[in-house]
């Protein structure tokens, strides 16, 4: 924040909060660019333990 434009970080976070919100997280790990590190049997487990986290979810777009 050297150029001292809080307001602008603040609208350009809510602007990038709004585009990945209720997105799935094949669709983010495309988007951001993210390996997937994890073994199937430790997603399984972090999808289940967290459920509700992807409830509600958007169904996948193309990602460039």
């Amino acid at each position: 924040n050297y150029l001292e434009v809080k307001y602008l970080l603040t609208v350009l976070f809510a602007a990038a909060a709004e585009r990945v919100k209720k997105k799935s997280v094949e669709w983010a790990r495309r988007f951001f660019v993210i390996e997937n590190d994890l073994s199937p049997e430790e997603e399984a487990m972090i999808r289940e333990e967290n459920a509700w986290a992807f409830e509600g979810v958007d169904t996948d777009e193309y990602v460039d």
